[in-house]
């Protein structure tokens, strides 16, 4: 399904390569921005604009919602 169909008034940006600079760098894979907020490097991430972000995990153990077996003992996610 096309983004354009989900949200027909954002527009989605490849940003993984170029941080925020303003954020310490930080960067979003895509992002997603209104039409009249796009930002001037369409590969520039830029948060203050931005409507939401995605980021994309490649590996089981980055996942931020995995609950660890014993509550009281955390884990350590790398």
């Amino acid at each position: 399904m096309a983004a354009s169909l989900v949200a027909p008034l954002l527009t989605f940006l490849n940003t993984h390569s170029t941080g925020d600079t303003n954020c310490g760098n930080l960067a979003a894979d895509v992002s997603a921005y209104k039409g009249t907020d796009l930002p001037s490097n369409p590969k520039q991430t830029e948060f203050s604009k931005m409507e939401l972000f995605i980021k994309f995990k490649f590996n089981d153990s980055a996942d931020p919602f995995t609950d660890p077996e014993d509550p009281l003992e955390p884990t350590d996610f790398k």
